[in-house]
């Protein structure tokens, strides 16, 4: 699918549809309304019929903690102004409690269809015209025992007598919500215009809904045909999600009218639960859409919070999520900063739409701070943030538009170089088959002294491609394997016998390492020098199944009337560099590193430990999966010549039975036996030791611990000790 034009195509209904939504927004914010003053509101000389719908503003009376009736005497009850749309916090203190607002409007002396449009109200009110109970919504009450919110966002139609007055006495209680009174602005105005904004209202909203729930699933089946690409999943849960959010808070108030099996309790826990839902489902589209760019330490604390927020939204009261509002403001302004700046530096780096995504951004924004604004109740020019995500959800198709175009045009372009040079090739085929026969024989003798595996990491397509000092750096598992008194052993063969033991026991060791994603960088006499440039398991399981062909070898031996032999393995894992060492005539593929000469120093401290697979704490912290391999922690020392503390770990996988079990049974033991040689404590360490031993006197590294614990025990543990020991074996 060309997506460049499934968006362009549908320009002008996009467009069409903004249009209106802006025209009526832009008229009501630009429009210059009269004010209250004093607890009156003069619209005498406005034509109602013909005016917009007018927000009651300004200074209304306000009589705290007294209910008010139309009869009651007004004389003595001191009111004060209370600026409008506002909670009565701001003059009370509290969120909690009862009082009556008072407004007189003042119109022309003729008989007309007047109506309130009134949306939200904490918690509870009556609402008085002209003296008349026109309106009751859940149960007012001056104790918090007899109340019961509701809410009813709705149009109240009243007619107006010849008088030339309104006088409204709005009865509100408040034992539920953080915020108390009068929260939303109530519009005043001729019936049919405000029916005509209540219509406009419900389409505006509907409208927007359908465009971002379309947006929603159709990126949804675009994460489904393209599943590499995370952030369209998280942006179709934004869209959805703010969708939902526009019908259940806007000023329509289309969700609550329509659908009834909400209470007030549910629909403040579903509006505080879909908006972290919506900050977080946009931080985590933002993080995957500028994953380099995002500042991973604010994903991690701002994912965490939100995903708190969401999960006690349902257990706890509607009062503290009111009190949460100041925090939730400090998250939404935090996640748009960084927002901005993690476009600013996507836009530095060149990524491709970075800048006409920060363009719909800055319009979400901007629209998400007037929204807050309004809500703080420091501005009250109307909720823009439904078009301002409009807008925002618009710049993002757009951008993946241009992606797609830009990927499109560039495969293009790839599509015709090649078919020209395709023709070219051709005429030069029958060439290069000689060529690269030739080419191919060569590497294939040459791969057997060197390995074809330092040509892959070297990027070298063939040995001829070597230059003196080629290199590169990455982290390789390096094993060291070595046959026990060899030496020894070979005093009692021929040359030629020699060379024949030495090349049968490698033509067995050999394809095991191979099996297992690695390769022989040299082979040191009877030692071999083997690299693993994937998953430290590799070097684990290649020595694992060494052990295992060479206990069949042995047997093989035996039936020869020969002596069994055994081997030793050291594997390190750590940073090296690969590369090509020597002079012109003469050049040598190697490895560089200091974890090359640890894994030498292990294999050696197998003799010593009279262990068969030795393995560094750098390999072992590297593994995936701890619970692969049998193994217990031999010695934490400093080995001859480093400086650096090694932790010397030996695999029990790979040994007999019977060797496994015993070093498993008094694995606890030992391990209580380390603690407390680092400790200091020689004499209960002996203790363990000696219980070790007692089960398996084989065991070499706990007659070391022995020795050593006696040693200490007699002439005291040296000053700074925290059990290191420092070995002089090469």
């Amino acid at each position: 699918m060309n997506y460049y034009h499934f968006y362009f195509q549908r320009l002008p209904y996009v467009f069409g549809t903004l249009i209106t939504i802006l025209n009526c927004n832009i008229n009501n914010f630009l429009s210059i309304q009269p004010i209250a003053k004093n607890g009156i509101l003069d619209l005498r000389e406005v034509e109602l019929s013909n005016k917009e719908p007018i927000k009651l503003s300004g200074e209304w009376k306000f009589y705290w903690k007294k209910t008010v009736n139309p009869d009651t005497e007004l004389l003595e009850l001191n009111p004060i102004l209370s600026k409008q749309p506002s909670p009565w916090n701001q003059l009370t203190g509290i969120g909690k409690g009862f009082g009556t607002y008072e407004l007189i409007i003042k119109v022309p002396k003729k008989e007309e269809e007047l109506a309130l449009k009134i949306l939200y109200i904490n918690s509870a009110y009556k609402l008085y015209i002209n003296e008349l109970l026109i309106r009751e919504v859940g149960r007012y009450s001056e104790s918090s025992g007899d109340e019961e919110q509701d809410l009813k966002p709705d149009i109240i139609r009243f007619k107006q007598n010849k008088i030339g007055e309104v006088r409204i006495l709005l009865q509100v209680s408040n034992y539920a919500s953080y915020r108390g009174g009068i929260t939303s602005t109530i519009i005043f105005g001729s019936y049919d215009k405000i029916r005509d904004e209540k219509e406009n209202s419900i389409a505006q909203d509907l409208v927007i809904f359908g465009s971002l729930v379309f947006i929603g699933f159709y990126h949804i089946g675009f994460y489904l045909f393209r599943k590499r690409d995370s952030s369209t999943i998280f942006f179709s849960f934004f869209c959805i999600a703010m969708g939902v959010r526009i019908l259940l808070t806007g000023e329509s108030g289309f969700i609550y009218n329509k659908i009834h099996f909400m209470n007030w309790v549910q629909w403040i826990k579903l509006n505080f639960g879909f908006l972290y839902c919506i900050l977080l489902f946009f931080t985590l589209f933002l993080k995957r859409t500028f994953f380099i760019e995002y500042p991973k330490s604010f994903f991690i604390v701002i994912s965490i919070a939100l995903s708190i927020l969401i999960f006690i939204v349902p257990f706890v009261t509607v009062y503290t999520l009111g009190m949460l509002i100041n925090f939730t403001y400090i998250i939404i302004i935090l996640i748009l900063s960084n927002s901005i700046y993690t476009i600013i530096k996507a836009i530095i780096n060149k990524r491709i739409g970075a800048s006409l995504f920060l363009i719909g951004f800055f319009i979400l924004s901007t629209t998400a701070i007037n929204d807050l604004l309004v809500d703080m109740r420091f501005i009250n020019t109307g909720l823009y943030l439904p078009v301002g995500t409009l807008f925002f959800v618009i710049s993002y198709a757009f951008t993946i538009s241009m992606r797609f175009s830009i990927a499109y045009n560039k495969v293009e372009e790839l599509s015709r170089s090649t078919l020209e040079q395709s023709n070219l090739l051709e005429t030069q085929n029958s060439l290069l088959e000689s060529k690269n026969f030739q080419i191919t024989e060569l590497n294939s003798a040459y791969q057997k002294f060197v390995p074809k595996e330092i040509l892959n990491i070297l990027n070298k397509g063939s040995i001829t491609n070597f230059n003196l000092g080629d290199h590169t750096e990455k982290v390789m598992s390096i094993m060291f394997s070595d046959i026990r008194s060899f030496s020894s052993l070979s005093e009692s063969m021929a040359p030629q016998d020699n060379f024949e033991f030495i090349n049968g026991f490698l033509k067995r060791i050999g394809p095991k390492i191979r099996e297992n994603s690695g390769f022989i960088d040299k082979y040191i006499g009877d030692a071999i020098m083997a690299l693993f440039p994937e998953k430290p398991e590799d070097a684990i399981d290649a020595a694992i199944a060494m052990l295992i062909e060479l206990e069949n070898y042995n047997q093989f031996r035996k039936d020869k009337g020969r002596i069994p032999i055994s081997i030793g393995i050291g594997i390190n894992t750590g940073r090296s560099i690969l590369g090509i060492v020597g002079e012109e005539n003469r050049m040598n593929g190697t490895v560089i590193s200091d974890a090359v000469n640890l894994a030498s120093r292990l294999e050696s401290l197998t003799k010593y430990y009279n262990s068969s697979i030795l393995i560094s704490d750098q390999t072992y912290k590297r593994l995936e999966k701890y619970d692969t391999y049998e193994f217990r922690i031999l010695d934490t020392v400093k080995v001859r010549g480093k400086k650096e503390i090694v932790s010397i770990i030996e695999i029990l996988n790979g040994n007999t039975n019977e060797y496994i079990d015993l070093k498993l049974k008094t694995k606890e033991n030992f391990e209580f036996g380390q603690i407390l040689f680092g400790a200091a404590d020689f004499k209960n360490s002996i203790k363990f030791f000696k219980k070790v031993l007692e089960s398996d006197p084989s065991d070499t590294a706990a007659e070391l611990y022995l020795n050593r614990s006696e040693y200490y025990k007699i002439h005291g543990a040296p000053p700074n000790w925290v059990g290191i020991v420092e070995l002089q074996n090469k």
